[in-house]
């Protein structure tokens, strides 16, 4: 058994020393034709490392498109994934939240993250600009009905008026860049 084992260390040192003499006449061959061929070697190593340099650089990109795309829809349409309406054979003129919800819950506990938003196009005058006896410019109310009749039409201005549950968005972290109070 001891000659067996011996012949087999014998065996794999010659193997390990045939790999290195091999490597080391390698090396040194390649050494040569570096030494000769310095510009020949130069850009080839440049060549190499520019399109090391390129690759990678197309991988980040390539992989950070997403995020970008995301970003710039996110800057035109503000955070909102979908916006759903109503459609126009429905005879509705809006959607049961309530409702929608919970479908959209039994189906899949992820898709609870939603929230009902509600904008509404109208004409608007501050109630500082009326001077009307009887209504009260300091009312923390911002708008009275039917004030453009009381105080007429010069201090009316378009506006557009959005309803939206708080709590939900602040759940579902959807406008995270809103700096003003709510």
């Amino acid at each position: 058994g001891t000659e067996m084992d011996h012949r087999l260390k014998k065996g794999k040192f010659q193997r390990i020393s045939r790999l290195l003499y091999l490597w080391s006449e390698w090396v040194q061959h390649i050494w040569n034709g570096i030494k000769t061929a310095k510009v020949n070697y130069c850009l080839g190593f440049v060549a190499c490392l520019i399109v090391v340099i390129v690759i990678a650089l197309l991988i980040t990109i390539i992989e950070n498109t997403p995020i970008v795309f995301l970003r710039l829809s996110e800057l035109s349409n503000g955070e909102i994934d979908i916006e759903v309406e109503v459609a126009s054979w429905s005879n509705s003129t809006c959607i049961n939240h309530t409702m929608a919800d919970e479908i959209l819950r039994d189906r899949d506990p992820s898709f609870g993250y939603n929230a009902p938003r509600q904008q509404v196009d109208m004409l608007i005058t501050p109630a500082s600009k009326c001077n009307t006896p009887g209504l009260d410019p300091n009312d923390p109310r911002w708008k009275y009905p039917d004030l453009s009749q009381v105080c007429g039409n010069q201090y009316e201005f378009a506006g557009t008026l959005m309803l939206f549950d708080d709590d939900k968005e602040k759940r579902m972290n959807l406008g995270r860049e809103w700096t003003l109070p709510r």
